[in-house]
């Protein structure tokens, strides 16, 4: 097998999951998955939550019943309400709340949602060490006006962006 397709138990399935096309496919039933730790199936399923996986390019959702927080209630620490870790090979903060693990690079892109942003606003926090927050910010984009969403550090670097297109920071 290639080193980047590994195979992974989750309950009673095997999955084969491809990490540089970010998807998975069952393999075959896990026949051991009575032994299988409590700690690893949980981990497992927080690596697959928000892959693709089904024929159509769905996402299916593995849920993992010790993950407490949601849209509505939030980590406290980290904003994050999604199990799933950073899949880049870059720097990471890890919540010590909740345990998810955020890239700490990504967070100067532009995220095509709020949601995007809100996920990446504590590794920016980290990163830069000062307070942050997320703003929206109209491009061009293919001739369209698209809104994007971008993670400010003061109101002088928001201002600087909208007149030059580049951050001060």
């Amino acid at each position: 097998m290639r080193p980047w397709v590994i195979e992974m138990n989750v309950d009673r399935g095997v999955y084969r999951v491809d990490l540089r096309r970010r998807t998975y496919a069952y393999v075959r039933p896990n026949p051991d998955w009575r032994g299988l730790p409590a700690d690893e199936n949980a981990r497992n399923k927080r690596q697959l939550h928000g892959l693709s996986g089904l024929r159509d390019g769905r996402t299916r959702v593995f849920i993992d019943p010790s993950w407490r927080y949601s849209e509505e209630h939030p980590c406290p620490t980290c904003y994050g309400w999604v199990p799933r870790d950073s899949p880049c090979d870059h720097d990471k903060y890890q919540c010590p709340e909740c345990g998810r693990r955020q890239c700490v690079l990504h967070w100067r892109y532009p995220m095509r949602t709020r949601r995007e942003a809100v996920h990446i606003l504590k590794s920016a926090q980290m990163a830069t060490g000062k307070d942050c927050f997320i703003r929206p910010v109209e491009r061009l984009r293919h001739d369209q006006v698209v809104t994007v969403w971008k993670i400010f550090t003061t109101e002088e670097d928001y201002r600087s962006y909208l007149a030059t297109g580049h951050h001060r920071r």
